[in-house]
């Protein structure tokens, strides 16, 4: 096929099918835009009723809140009080091992009458009353708690005495000592 058309159609030709794509361009181009503002608008409209949802959520915890305010100030109460018993915990002193140590310390034919230990007690003149078979036994537990250098500092008898009526253990001594605080 030869074309025999003038230049001047082939050229008007040419300018309408270019029309015709800017058209089909400029339709395309417009529907986008629509296309676009649509999504924008409906994006808008579930964005608000997603806010107010959140809004009456918000409310409607805020007055779940009011209502367990007095829950809430307990239970604040409760774990302050157990940082309190942990602090407290954590400085415990384990008098029971410190019991053991002296109990161990004691000779033989001699007995503990009376050992109170507590926290004011350790590092002061505290004074052990004690029954012994004899003024021996008395005196190896004087020299049992002046050897134990670690428990004990300052030992001293306050007074030994025999009592006639006592079963076995005759002698009863008070001795005077420091428990140290490195004891516990």
């Amino acid at each position: 096929m030869i074309n025999l058309l003038p230049n001047e159609y082939k050229s008007e030709i040419r300018a309408a099918r270019t029309n015709v794509l800017i058209v089909r361009y400029i339709i395309l181009l417009l529907a986008g835009v629509v296309l676009i503002a649509g999504l924008l608008a409906a994006t808008y409209f579930s964005l608000t009723l997603a806010q107010d949802a959140a809004k009456e959520r918000v409310a409607e915890n805020e007055k779940r809140e009011a209502e367990f305010a007095d829950t809430k100030k307990e239970a604040d109460q409760f774990r302050s009080d157990l940082a309190i018993a942990k602090a407290i915990i954590d400085n415990e002193v384990q008098y029971s091992s410190l019991i053991y140590k002296i109990s161990a310390v004691l000779p033989k034919n001699v007995i503990l009458d009376s050992l109170s230990v507590d926290s004011q007690t350790i590092g002061t003149q505290v004074t052990f009353s004690a029954s012994a078979k004899s003024t021996n036994d008395a005196l190896a537990l004087k020299t049992a708690f002046e050897n134990e250098k670690e428990l004990f500092s300052n030992v001293y008898f306050e007074s030994i005495t025999y009592q006639e009526e006592a079963s076995s253990y005759k002698y009863k001594t008070s001795l005077s000592v420091v428990i140290n605080k490195e004891a516990l």
